[in-house]
């Protein structure tokens, strides 16, 4: 059964002078974010209000029309899989299954994995994975401690209704 959806904020984040990655952010998160100039990025963090039940890790970058182009969903599928192949061997799981994140203009791939021999007070749980929303590329690595992690639902949601925009050239 789907997570109810949590009261939000719009978050827009900015992404050099090119644009903004804008992000309905549930209101019980705390968050933290920078921008980069060279190459235009950002680096986002989300955490609960109170405690550490999960912690999100999120860096953006705005494609030049070179690297868009070669951002298909291929390329994104096989970014992801490799990065869980590469991960497998400190997991429970034998395998990766990869998921879709899909919306209106998110398209990308997740994976989930538990941390066969985690350390005290390391999270066990991890998902991770790549999407595209308009000229923006972000990946994202959410840990947590909860297998159920509800908060972790929510975070996938905000990244499938992700959007972007440009910024406006200035006429001179």
């Amino acid at each position: 059964m789907p997570t109810a959806k949590l009261d939000a904020q719009v978050g827009t984040y900015p992404l050099a002078t090119q644009g903004w990655l804008i992000l309905a952010v549930p209101t019980i998160f705390k968050q933290s974010h920078e921008s980069l100039l060279e190459p235009p990025a950002l680096q986002l963090r989300f955490r609960p209000e109170i405690g550490d039940a999960f912690d999100v890790q999120v860096t953006s970058v705005w494609l030049d029309a070179a690297r868009l182009k070669e951002t298909t969903p291929a390329f994104l599928k096989e970014l992801t899989t490799k990065r869980a192949a590469g991960l497998l061997s400190q997991a429970v799981e034998k395998e990766a299954h990869l998921n879709q994140l899909t919306g209106a203009e998110s398209k990308g791939f997740y994976f989930s994995l538990t941390d066969k021999a985690p350390e005290p007070g390391d999270y066990k749980y991890m998902s991770e994975g790549c999407f595209v929303t308009g000229e923006v590329m972000t990946v994202f690595t959410m840990l947590y401690r909860d297998a159920t992690c509800p908060d972790c639902e929510q975070v996938l949601r905000m990244f499938s209704e992700a959007k972007s925009a440009k910024r406006k050239a200035r006429s001179e």
